[in-house]
């Protein structure tokens, strides 16, 4: 039985072969935007897999960490996971003390796991096989002064770990091995709260009481969820973050691929029906219906999205590889299938939309009527809707990805102000010698040198107006302060006192933040030679309406608070240290007491980003001179330090510092009682590669965004003059110059480009006026600014560069058909 034939399917398969060169057209632009589609898809896939592989080198593979206290618990933990989870158990057995009997590390044993999970390979030799053999981490190492040496022995001093370092109470017991192995700092990343990592790895379990044990595991999950409330619960979100910025603006990227599909199907369809309207009149007198014309377009567009789905999945696979053979990163190409179906439905739906609108606003009847005389005769005549609908596109495409790279960016850099070498005391008993400034300040790549005493004591403060302010007596009572930093000087304090910190500075950096806090030149000398005292005390508002009390930030409504402290304000500050007993058995304390003037407030340490990367500064902290501090350790001392001297120092290292300076700093500060925490360098340098990955992808994407999108342009300027062909001889034999008709063109298409970007640019600048997360980007690579706002530095330079390149490519693509069109009629002497 012959099937019944489909009128509307031969007229759109038989209508596109007639009309090759538009056909060829249509499917080359389609083609490029499913191949786009397509490579934009894999390329993310596989290249977030290979930064998340970059993540887990760094951070460990392993997504969350169960501390226990019992190999019960431990094994309770192991046998809830899912059949496909990876885990590994690590046990510390005690903790390595450094000098002071300060905490240094944790030892102990680890399964066969532990370095699959956590990505670890050693520096030089090898995990411990023998009793006697132990691998230590770099930090480690350095902590103990110790070099990297295979083959040298270590004598450990070790508590169990119960040990407590204040009062000193807890078995401890020297350890001698050789060492077998030198580790990689993991440790640095991985001892998150109070979680104390096993950094020096043994065969064999030690002789002590209280094991602990640390339970790595791996769901196989492709997310991890914030940590719960547990605090024996870590989720790993530095090797799995929560924030995927890039994917955001990829999938922005591909809903504007998708409209831009969408609009070149459309302007084809209007100019071929357009050309087709007395045809398609004809089609109606033989008996076609509206329908049927509606599904001829329909099936021109099937046909056409289909072939573009094929020739274009072929091609951005091929695009995809290369751009990861690029970048070395071919073992992780993927094909994500399920993704590439639903594009590939979502843009075969925007073609046959893009097909059917232009269908439906067509009247073939309409060729019949006779034309209305145009209200205004203008040379030139151009579609102007496709335009502004493909320009907006490049633009978006280009504009937004120019932000998204440079935020992507923006924390990676490598000489960034907020990075240093960061290097506290080692140990609670003595600070760092005052020398120890001096001496790094004068090595060569050195910048800057920060230094600080941080009194862990609590200091009891009071004054005329802290005993009379009706703030603080109302959230004593109401407890209506809890935007402010008000509770916490309250905490142990009795009625008209504070309890707060001390932290004495060097002269030169009190004298710069005393200058700040507008302290008079005539008043500096009282302050170096402690006779006066600084306190940061931000602004208060009380807003009525909410009864709260807020510091640093004025709701609306609210009203200035009288300040608690005030330049020329007594200020009495009293510290009691315990001493011990007397023969009566009466506790004995050494007191320090003085009524000292205020010589300034500082609202703000935000400004002082050396001093505060790796220090917190409460609201209510005073700052004194080291003159003061002399005065302080003489008349009560500190119950954590026997011997003055600093406790932490910030090093600023000039631009292009190597390894070899960095490691030279550190082992200075080993010998005179520091230990480098924190290498702000190596962890910049390290996490470099997350950086430029990441813009690499974006940066990618807009380039071929951008190139979809002016190869669109040229063809719908193509496809426009192709209609008005005759209409531009009919001018050029009328005696119109070349020249004017050019320049009437260039009139008609300059307003719409230069307004298109202007537009596009405000709406992308008012968008991103609202990007300020990069704090939280920060704390991602755990560099810890106190205070510290980064802004976001737009690229105005860049944005105005790539805009004005675009619209020069719009306009040439909006003037070269009509001026091809010219010469090709003047090579053929049509033109006089």
């Amino acid at each position: 039985m012959k099937g019944k034939e489909n009128p509307s399917l031969i007229l759109a398969f038989h209508g596109m072969l007639g009309r090759k060169k538009q056909t060829s057209l249509l499917l080359i632009l389609l083609t490029m935007v499913f191949s786009f589609l397509t490579a934009a898809t894999i390329y993310s896939g596989s290249s977030a897999q290979a930064l998340q592989d970059t993540r887990c080198e760094l951070y460990g593979e392993w997504q969350y960490l169960r501390l226990s206290d019992t190999d019960t618990d431990a094994a309770q933990v192991r046998d809830n996971l899912p059949a496909s989870a990876k885990a590994s158990t690590a046990i510390q057995d005690g903790i390595v003390l450094g000098a002071d009997n300060g905490l240094a590390g944790g030892i102990g044993t680890v399964d066969s796991a532990f370095a699959q999970l956590g990505r670890i390979v050693p520096i030089g030799g090898n995990f411990p096989a023998q009793p006697d053999e132990i691998a230590m981490t770099t930090t480690l190492l350095d902590a103990l002064g110790c070099s990297y040496d295979l083959g040298q022995t270590i004598t450990l001093k070790v508590a169990d770990n119960d040990y407590d370092p204040l009062s000193g109470s807890g078995k401890i017991v020297e350890q001698t091995y050789t060492l077998c192995g030198v580790l990689p700092a993991y440790d640095v990343y991985w001892n998150l709260g109070s979680n104390l990592t096993v950094s020096a790895v043994v065969a064999e379990p030690l002789a002590l009481a209280g094991q602990k044990f640390q339970t790595f595991y791996d769901l196989n999950a492709d997310t991890v969820g914030t940590a719960s409330d547990d605090p024996d619960f870590i989720a790993n979100e530095y090797a799995y973050p929560q924030e995927d910025t890039v994917s955001s603006s990829l999938t922005f990227l591909l809903m504007i691929a998708i409209l831009v599909s969408f609009f070149s199907v459309a302007q084809y369809f209007v100019i071929v029906l357009h050309k087709r309207v007395q045809t398609l009149h004809t089609f109606q007198i033989l008996g076609a219906r509206k329908q049927d014309l509606h599904r001829m377009c329909l099936w021109e567009a099937l046909f056409a999205g289909l072939a573009a789905v094929f020739l274009g999945f072929a091609l951005g696979c091929g695009a995809a590889a290369i751009g990861l053979g690029l970048q070395k990163q071919l073992s992780f190409f993927a094909v994500p299938f399920a993704s590439l179906i639903l594009l590939a439905v979502l843009f075969l739906i925007a073609v046959l939309l893009g097909a059917f609108l232009p269908a439906v606003l067509t009247r073939p009847k309409a060729a019949q009527k006779k034309e209305s005389k145009a209200k205004k005769f203008r040379l030139a005549q151009l579609p102007l809707a496709p335009q502004i609908g493909v320009g907006c596109a490049v633009l978006l495409i280009a504009v937004s990805c120019l932000y998204v790279g440079w935020r992507v960016m923006l924390p990676y850099d490598l000489d960034a102000p907020y990075a240093c070498l960061s290097i506290k005391m080692n140990g609670r008993t003595s600070g760092m010698p005052f020398s120890l400034k001096e001496d790094l300040a004068a090595l060569p790549g050195v910048e800057d040198v920060s230094a600080a005493i941080n009194l862990t004591d609590i200091y009891s403060i009071t004054s005329d107006k802290i005993q009379g302010s009706q703030m603080l007596s109302d959230i004593r009572v109401k407890d209506n302060g809890f935007y402010t930093g008000v509770p916490n000087l309250m905490q142990n304090a009795s009625n008209g006192t504070l309890n707060t910190f001390v932290c004495a500075l060097p002269d030169d950096e009190l004298e710069r933040i005393a200058e700040d806090a507008d302290v008079p030149e005539n008043s500096m000398e009282a302050l170096l030679s402690g006779d006066s005292v600084l306190s940061r005390w931000g602004d208060c508002y009380y807003d009525p309406a909410a009864d709260e009390y807020y510091q640093d930030f004025q709701p609306d409504g609210s009203t200035l608070v009288e300040p608690v402290f005030s330049a020329g304000d007594k200020l009495s500050i009293q510290y009691q240290r315990y001493t011990g007993q007397d023969e009566a058995g009466k506790d004995v304390y050494q007191t320090y007491a003085a009524e000292l003037p205020i010589a300034g407030v500082v609202k703000s340490t935000a400004d002082y980003t050396l001093l505060t990367t790796d220090r917190i500064f409460y609201n209510g902290m005073v700052f004194v001179s080291t003159a003061l501090y002399h005065k302080m350790f003489e008349g009560a001392g500190s119950y954590h330090m026997e011997k003055e001297g600093y406790s932490s120092l910030n090093v600023k290292l000039s631009a292009g510092n190597n390894f070899s300076l960095r490691r030279s700093i550190a082992s200075i500060a080993t010998r005179r009682n520091g230990i480098l925490s924190a290498d702000n360098y190596e962890l910049l340098s390290q996490s470099y590669t997350e950086g430029t990955q990441s813009a690499f992808l974006v940066g990618i994407l807009a380039v071929l965004g951008v190139l979809l999108g002016c190869a669109l342009l040229v063809v719908l300027n193509l496809s426009a003059y192709e209609v008005q062909q005759q209409r531009l001889s009919l001018l050029l034999t009328l005696g119109v110059s070349p020249k004017k008709l050019v320049c009437s063109y260039a009139k008609r298409v300059i307003p719409v480009i230069v307004g298109t970007t202007l537009i596009v640019n405000i709406l992308v600048s008012v968008a991103v006026s609202h990007i300020v997360p990069i704090q939280s980007i920060l704390d991602l690579i755990r560099i810890h600014t106190d205070g510290r706002v980064f802004e976001f530095h737009r690229p105005v330079g860049s944005q105005i560069l790539v805009s004005i390149l675009l619209m020069g490519f719009w306009l040439g693509a909006a003037l070269l058909p009509v001026y091809s069109f010219i010469r090709k009629k003047a090579s053929k002497g049509d033109i006089l």
